[in-house]
């Protein structure tokens, strides 16, 4: 025994208090690590969508008796169909209204450039002041543009994280506000007209989302009203909500791309993981409508056209031609193919990048100031690259030769 413990074979004193040292900093380390775990899915809820079929626990869950239930059905899904409609006419002012403030700053910005362009020629300025002012206006557009988020974190990004979570069981809170609604908008308005490399159609599926939640409840905690007396209390379980805000992304799709069928893809293959066939009708009919109120509205605002004629589908316009030759012949089919590849390429090649950067930004751009920073740098360097480039070739047109006091190719 006396060289058993002698040759080590025992366990010390000072061994059995470093394995109890050890534990107890792998306790503090489990506790610390699931304290924090618990901060951050503080900002996170658990959603239920299923709804009994019971009517004794419908009563019970509405606070109503069954009779009144069995009488007002019809009347609820009267309701239900008359506020999908309104949730679309909804999201399409909200995206008509977010196009006209933009057209409105750019042209702004636009008419400031070509005030300064005119000073320089007529030798009134220092050359370079029109671009000194139009980066001084796109860095302010952006930073303001970024305060928004700073008011209201959630509204920061596209949204369709959220949304998706949402359809599928995980309530972010605070991403259904009106708050965060205004400052979306707010913010997308700022960041489209400063440049920055950002478009309008992932906030549209997050702001028809929130129509959709807002008007379908009956109530606001930012306004601190509520409507607790109406029919809308039916509405109030996560059944209903979830549908309606289905409805409000499809809504939000079609108003931005001029896609009512693409909206109801989007949560039927992307969103949602509870689905129904009323609601695939219902998602239709609002991105529809939505399409349509969108459509008349941006054909009178965009001045291309008259009110009432449908010329723009969507907020999205990817150029076109205006020579209407649109025939081909079959030795250029290979040349499509080849540009078919190099931009499925380029597609992958973006993405990847876009992974790398993505992770190192999490791991360098943490906090507020940092990415608030982040936001006007950007926007600093993409109205440098903008305005400076063709102001170095020193050449330029117009390609609409129409416009007074536009130089046409063979004046360049």
């Amino acid at each position: 025994g006396h060289s058993e413990g002698k040759g080590g074979g025992g366990r010390s004193p000072l061994a059995s208090g470093e394995e109890t040292a050890v534990s107890e900093k792998s306790y503090k380390s489990a506790n610390a690590w699931k304290t924090e775990l618990e901060e951050e899915m503080v900002a996170y809820e658990a959603l239920n969508y299923t709804l009994s079929e019971s009517e004794a626990e419908r009563a019970k869950l509405f606070n109503r008796p069954r009779e009144e239930l069995e009488h007002d059905s019809e009347k609820v899904h009267k309701l239900r169909w008359t506020l999908t409609f309104i949730i679309a006419i909804g999201t399409a002012l909200t995206a008509v209204l977010i196009t006209f403030c933009t057209q409105n700053l750019i042209q702004v910005k636009l008419d400031l450039g070509k005030t300064w362009i005119d000073m320089e020629r007529d030798g009134s300025t220092f050359r370079g002041a029109a671009l000194l002012i139009i980066i001084a206006l796109c860095t302010a557009f952006g930073a303001v543009g970024a305060l928004f988020t700073v008011f209201e974190p959630v509204a920061a990004g596209s949204g369709i994280p959220e949304i998706k979570s949402l359809l599928n069981g995980i309530m972010v809170k605070r991403s259904m506000r009106i708050k965060t609604l205004l400052a979306k908008a707010s913010g997308v308005v700022f960041a489209v007209a400063g440049g920055l490399p950002v478009g309008k159609e992932g906030p549209m599926i997050h702001s028809g989302a929130i129509m959709g939640a807002g008007l379908s409840q009956g109530k606001s905690t930012t306004f601190g009203w509520d409507t607790r007396w109406t029919k809308f209390m039916d509405f109030r379980n996560d059944k209903e909500k979830r549908d309606f805000i289905a409805c409000g992304s499809a809504a939000g799709v079609a108003a931005a791309f001029g896609a009512p069928l693409g909206g109801v893809m989007f949560c039927l293959e992307e969103g949602a993981s509870w689905w129904h066939p009323d609601l695939t009708w219902r998602t239709l009919f609002c991105a529809m409508t939505s399409a349509f109120i969108t459509n008349i509205f941006l054909s009178g605002i965009k001045g291309q056209t008259h009110w009432g004629i449908l010329s723009t589908p969507g907020l999205l316009a990817f150029g076109g031609d205006n020579t209407n030759n649109f025939d081909f012949t079959a030795w250029e089919i290979p040349g499509f193919m080849f540009i078919g590849v190099v931009g499925g390429a380029l597609g992958a090649l973006f993405n990847l990048a876009n992974e790398h950067l993505t992770l190192w930004r999490r791991r360098k751009v943490t906090g507020r100031l940092k990415r608030y920073v982040e936001v006007v740098t950007i926007a600093a360097l993409v109205s440098l690259v903008s305005f400076g480039i063709p102001m170095a070739f020193g050449k330029t047109f117009c390609m609409m030769e129409e416009r007074e006091g536009c130089p046409s190719r063979e004046d360049t």
